[in-house]
């Protein structure tokens, strides 16, 4: 996990982990294990709520900025049943694969 700088600003945290790639687990079990579309992670917007996984458990996050290269911002959505560094309203960064739900 590390701490992600946006524009330089350090005094709120941005958290990373390793989040599940759901994009590579479809790939490996496409009659078991659905992503959302790329069509529909095109029109993903600000706002919108997301599960992602830290390979303990999956969460919802609020998707808060959608950056040019794939990665995106947003803040846990729920409380976690397991101790992370990270938790509820906090900023994480993560890649749009490794969305397994879409919210709208």
């Amino acid at each position: 996990m590390k701490l992600v700088k946006i524009n330089g600003n350090s005094t709120k945290p941005v958290y990373t982990d390793n989040w599940i790639n759901a994009k590579e687990m479809h790939e490996k079990n496409p009659d078991s294990f659905e992503i959302p579309s790329k069509e529909e992670l095109d029109n993903l917007k600000e706002g919108d709520l997301v599960k992602i996984c830290n390979g303990c458990e999956r969460f919802f996050v609020k998707v808060s900025k959608i950056l040019s290269d794939g990665n995106m911002n947003g803040i846990v959505d729920n409380h976690l049943i397991f101790e992370t560094e990270y938790g509820f309203r906090d900023s994480v960064q993560f890649h749009r694969d490794n969305i397994y739900t879409i919210y709208l």
